[in-house]
């Protein structure tokens, strides 16, 4: 049988990323919430963000043109 998680990805474990720090207001919340359909009250008054909400929360905005298949801005290699 072929071991699931090869060399390659074990030598990942432990590593880790510096810690990103960046102010979010309520005003964030509410347009993110807005922009994907997240209609509960919480988050339109944004006292709470919605699931996924981090994942773009540090990224710049970006022309739709700009935009791939997935929706995220296509980095230079």
């Amino acid at each position: 049988m072929t071991q699931l998680i090869t060399d390659e990805i074990r030598t990942w474990i432990g590593r880790a990323e510096k810690p990103i720090r960046f102010e979010v207001s309520r005003r964030d919340i509410v347009k993110y919430s807005l922009a994907t359909e997240q209609c509960d009250e919480k988050y339109l008054r944004g006292d709470e963000a919605p699931p996924m909400f981090l994942y773009g929360a540090d990224r710049p905005p970006t022309a739709i043109q700009d935009l791939g298949p997935d929706g995220l801005r296509q980095d230079p290699l």
